[in-house]
């Protein structure tokens, strides 16, 4: 694509981001976040949400976490997919009352949905 003189741009990123997520090649989809950044490109948050998800699959809560600070640092505001996917997340950690305690720290604009309670409702069940 550079050799073309067309640069890639944050959806760019994105699609080659979710397919190496898809692909298992998470440390390859972790390095575009890298190459954005030193591109001058500012992650969206799909682009964050898509690598927070593929953490939490494979157990890499810390990271996940990490990513999901990280994602504030660079002035990228969460969305209700976010924040559903660290409930998730942090109940298939073991880490319910954090999750229960993310939950009541969601602003009014990110109201919790059917996704997101169902997750807690599940795992609340099933304890």
């Amino acid at each position: 694509m550079g050799k073309m003189g067309c640069q890639p741009d944050v959806v760019t990123y994105n699609t080659l981001i979710n397919g190496l997520c898809k692909g298992g090649r998470i440390e390859e989809a972790m390095y575009l976040l890298v190459e954005m950044y030193h591109h001058g490109l500012k992650p969206n948050v799909v682009t964050y949400n898509t690598l927070i998800n593929v953490l939490y699959k494979i157990n890499k809560v810390e990271e996940a976490s990490a990513l999901f600070r990280e994602m504030g640092k660079m002035g990228c505001q969460p969305d209700v997919v976010t924040n559903s996917t660290l409930i998730d997340g942090l109940c298939k950690g073991g880490r319910i009352e954090d999750a229960m305690s993310l939950l009541g720290e969601m602003p009014d604009s990110l109201n919790p949905n059917v996704v997101t309670y169902n997750t807690l409702i599940n795992v609340l069940c099933n304890k």
